[in-house]
């Protein structure tokens, strides 16, 4: 089943350009308009998103403005914005020279966010002797179990709910 569900998730997924990755990065406030509409099923205002967010509603405003441009949002009735990638996986460009500086300021963005909105849930961490290709293997593991969890993901803005941001990386600290 894990496989199924992977094969499905990036069957449905969309590649950003490396035009909506810079720009997404050059704005905390748009690259979290752009997440939050990606996460909720439903149309919002600049108002209500800006509440959400905790940005100035005249930021959340011009964000949204930029997202509808770059097809990252389409503006519905009421001057409300719906996420064109509600339920969909989306995926960086490659890494490369060329992306490398708007991953990293992505990366803070989710960082910064992570710390207002108030810090980590969940923590843990192993240092241990092993084979490369047994902590691959573990990582892989741990790849497939955050997929289900994402794909497990609700859209609606309701009591008990929140985004999340799961990060997992192994890093070879001593050889030998």
């Amino acid at each position: 089943a894990p496989a199924l569900i992977r094969k499905l998730m990036y069957s449905q997924a969309y590649t950003l350009s490396v035009a909506q990755l810079e720009a997404l990065a050059a704005s905390e406030t748009a690259f979290w308009a752009f997440e939050y509409l990606c996460n909720t099923d439903v149309a919002l205002d600049a108002g209500t998103l800006a509440d959400r967010l905790g940005y100035p509603e005249k930021a959340v405003a011009a964000a949204l403005k930029s997202l509808a441009a770059l097809k990252l949002a389409r503006k519905t009735t009421g001057g409300r914005y719906r996420g064109i990638l509600v339920a969909r996986r989306f995926l960086y460009p490659t890494d490369s020279p060329v992306t490398g500086g708007a991953r990293a300021r992505v990366r803070a963005h989710v960082a910064a966010m992570a710390e207002r909105a108030g810090g980590d849930v969940a923590r843990s961490g192993l240092i241990f002797r092993s084979t490369e290709e047994n902590v691959r293997a573990a990582a892989a593991d741990v790849k497939a179990r955050l997929e289900q969890a994402q794909a497990g993901s609700v859209y609606e803005a309701t009591e008990g709910t929140a985004i999340y941001f799961l990060d997992f990386r192994a890093r070879r600290a001593l050889k030998g």
